[in-house]
């Protein structure tokens, strides 16, 4: 089987000139700027405390810090993720158990915990991968029957303030980098349900640096390069053409510009947000539209009812269906192709 997937940046030339203007010119009331950004993300379904960070790995990477599991602790992780929370397990010494998910719903097929669980597992890392999501309640019931943290990785589904992650999570994280919805370039929320944990995490996470104006500038510039060659329609076909014609990877090298941490993983997701970040993440958290949001789903559900009987929609029997990918399969000859 083969994955690809085409990428987009969710955003505008306002939304890059404001937070070009914002790094160049930081004149920002930080601890304003968090209490926003908190408030946005607390409500009475779920109370649960409010950690903004760098992005999500940064978030996971310090839930870990904080937890410090002896080398050699198992942490049971839905089987698709992106390589780098995979990274951050393995450089904290720990051992990394998959857990098979249903190809129909996304969820992971929690009935396997009893013969993956031992006296060395602590954390379940369950993922909502492509925008779907499933039920937590269940999968948070089963792991606490095991003694085990729940660690609910939302980074690929953040579909509007309707769900700020289940209540019963032990840890919430959503992420805004450069190709995800409401994108501030960067970016993510932290939701902490114990209070201890949370002032541990803040604590540990108050002695790390804040990511510099510059830095963040670099990123703008580098994405609104990459938004010029994905979302600018004058610029595509042309700029394919030619890519072809001198046998260049295009694909690789836009996608490549648009990884929060090319290099130097664990050096800088230690960072706290800057400024600029925090001001971008405050804008377009108040720019979340639920009418639009429901727009877009319609039109992906439009498209689903017209596929091919050749066709099939991962995830298509998830309990919440929001799009930030459209993956499918398609049955070949030969082979099988994931879209």
């Amino acid at each position: 089987m083969s994955f690809a997937e085409i990428s987009c940046v969710d955003a505008d030339w306002k939304h890059f000139i404001k937070a070009a203007q914002w790094s160049i010119c930081s004149f920002h009331n930080r601890a304003q700027l968090i209490e926003s950004v908190r408030l946005k993300w607390t409500s009475e379904r779920n109370p649960n405390h409010v950690l903004p960070c760098l992005s999500v790995r940064t978030g996971f990477d310090l839930f870990l810090r904080v937890m410090n599991y002896a080398p050699g602790t198992e942490v049971i992780m839905s089987a698709v993720n992106i390589p780098d929370m995979l990274h951050i397990v393995h450089a904290h010494g720990l051992k990394i158990i998959s857990l098979d998910i249903d190809i129909e719903t996304l969820a992971p097929k929690i009935q396997l915990l009893d013969e993956l669980v031992t006296e060395r597992t602590k954390v379940l890392v369950v993922a909502s991968i492509y925008g779907r999501r499933f039920n937590m309640a269940l999968i948070v019931a089963a792991a606490q029957c095991h003694g085990l943290l729940v660690v609910e990785d939302c980074a690929e589904s953040f579909g509007g303030f309707d769900y700020l992650g289940y209540e019963g999570s032990d840890l919430a994280l959503f992420s805004f980098g450069p190709i995800k919805h409401h994108t501030a370039f960067g970016g993510a929320i932290a939701k902490i349900r114990s209070k201890d944990l949370y002032e541990k995490m803040s604590r540990r996470y108050d002695g790390d640096p804040i990511q510099s104006h510059v830095e963040y500038l670099k990123k703008i510039i580098k994405y609104a390069i990459a938004y010029v060659f994905l979302d600018c329609p004058r610029v595509i076909k042309p700029g394919m053409y030619l890519t072809r014609l001198l046998n260049i990877d295009h694909k690789k090298h836009v996608i490549g510009m648009l990884r929060g941490f090319p290099d130097q993983l664990m050096v800088k997701l230690r960072h706290r947000p800057c400024d600029a970040l925090l001001a971008v993440m405050t804008l377009r958290l108040s720019e979340v539209d639920p009418a639009a949001v429901s727009l877009s789903n319609m039109k992906h559900e439009y498209v689903i009812e017209r596929l091919p009987g050749t066709v099939t929609q991962v995830g298509a029997k998830a309990d919440v269906r929001n799009h930030w990918l459209f993956p499918i399969v398609v049955v070949s000859k030969s082979f099988w192709v994931d879209i």
